[in-house]
């Protein structure tokens, strides 16, 4: 039998595989039907799920489970970001992160208490109830007027932002965007797409080399480190509710503070965090006590990873990505970015046990925190701030940075020809 890291592996590395196609798909399709039939699809999996008795069709179940959460996350943000305005829109995307986390939370409160069958119904449940609501909802109106459905796009933007004003000025901006309609190879031709592919690439891989997911995988082994009397369900529940109550502070404060701010301090709190976590164990070695206080250095440095990179990368990830493209490749990178972010999660997860026994438990604590401060200055240098901009906007900033480095690599050519010029002359 497989252990839970190691599902929780297969589980990252079997939503990797499946992301690549969604962009094309939902460019097809359209993202609310994409949303459906991936929440009917594990509807009909978890309830067949309450009929299995052999090994192998667990397996088939998590193969399932990881394409379906690619497909449904990629979606949902996808059309989050098409239907919101830009003073809402990093709120909104933020509650995708806390109804993950509220779904986690459930299942460590109610999974270890109830029985395979009564728990896979309670899931099918779950699903069949959150499915009926969307069902109401219109399609995302950038892909209605993809498709040549002007009014119908115009109607849904109404809906959602209450002002013909500001559809016609998203219809506006959509015309713009569409002439520039690109799918996931061409993504790669167009250097203002490519750019926004690069950085959200990038953010995606720097997130997720942070390691918050190697705290959660080996959180009860620190915890029988510390001799901490805390039995791994109640453990589990505590995780549970830190990161659904930082997804909540995400979503109040995103739109007020900024993403950059935000980003910047919650990054600082989770290098101190596993700083912290590296110094107790570095402490140790020495054969320093750990009695008292400095015995729960490791819980405190726990709480402010988990509390940190939860209301911080955790929440607005995807709202950062979301962001980064225009219409026509929101799709195709949202996709691709997540697909580098669950494969950089699932091989960190996979072999940081085997990095711990090279390099022992300080330096690899220690590695995150220094990981976690390049992704802080990452996020200084090279992300813009989205904040209550549109994406026509954004696109603008980026475009204008790409135009000032343009012009100092000019320079720097023009400078370095010069120097070359007067030392041929010279000699």
């Amino acid at each position: 039998m497989k252990t839970k890291t190691s599902c929780h592996q297969e589980y990252q590395k079997l939503k990797y595989r499946a992301n690549y196609p969604w962009g094309i798909v939902m460019d097809y399709f359209g993202r609310k039907t994409c949303i459906v039939f991936g929440m009917c699809l594990t509807m009909t999996v978890k309830f067949m799920l309450t009929f299995a008795t052999k090994a192998w069709m667990l397996v088939v179940e998590r193969a399932f489970s990881g394409t379906l959460s690619g497909m449904l996350i990629c979606a949902s943000v996808a059309y989050s970001a098409e239907i919101s305005s830009k003073e809402i829109r990093g709120s909104l995307l933020s509650f995708i992160n806390i109804n993950i986390s509220l779904g986690t939370l459930m299942m460590f409160c109610f999974g270890p208490y109830l029985n395979y069958f009564h728990l896979n119904i309670a899931i099918t449940c779950t699903v069949a109830l959150c499915t009926v609501p969307i069902l109401f909802l219109p399609e995302s109106p950038y892909y209605l007027f993809s498709k040549g459905r002007i009014e119908e796009s115009k109607k849904v933007l109404i809906y959602f932002h209450g002002s013909e004003y500001e559809a016609t000025e998203e219809i506006e901006q959509y015309n713009l965007a569409l002439n520039s309609k690109v799918n996931c190879l061409e993504i790669f031709k167009n250097k203002m797409l490519y750019k926004s592919l690069t950085i959200a690439v990038l953010f995606a891989l720097l997130v997720n080399l942070i390691g918050q997911s190697i705290v959660i995988n080996y959180l009860q082994s620190i915890l029988e480190i510390t001799h901490t009397n805390i039995k791994s369900e109640l453990a589990s529940v505590i995780v549970g509710v830190i990161q659904f109550v930082a997804g909540i502070l995400a979503a109040l404060v995103t739109d007020k503070v900024g993403r950059k701010p935000l980003l910047i301090v919650t990054l600082a709190g989770t290098a101190a965090g596993f700083t912290g976590l590296g110094t107790f164990f570095k402490l140790k070695e020495l054969g320093y006590s750990t009695e008292g206080w400095i015995n729960y250095l490791p819980l405190f440095s726990l709480v402010a990873v988990l509390f940190s990179y939860s209301t911080g990368p955790g929440s607005i990830f995807l709202t950062i990505v979301s962001e980064l493209f225009e219409g026509p490749a929101r799709a195709s990178g949202v996709t691709i970015s997540f697909s580098v972010a669950s494969l950089t999660a699932f091989l960190l997860t996979k072999y940081f046990a085997t990095f711990v026994k090279l390099i022992g438990p300080v330096y690899s604590y220690w590695s995150l925190a220094i990981n976690t401060i390049v992704a802080g200055l990452f996020v200084v240098i090279f992300i813009p701030e989205t904040k209550g901009k549109s994406f026509a906007e954004i696109q603008s900033i980026l475009k204008s940075i790409n135009e000032e480095n343009q012009r100092d690599n000019r320079e720097y050519q023009r400078t370095f020809s010069l120097k070359n010029t007067k030392l041929k002359t010279h000699f």
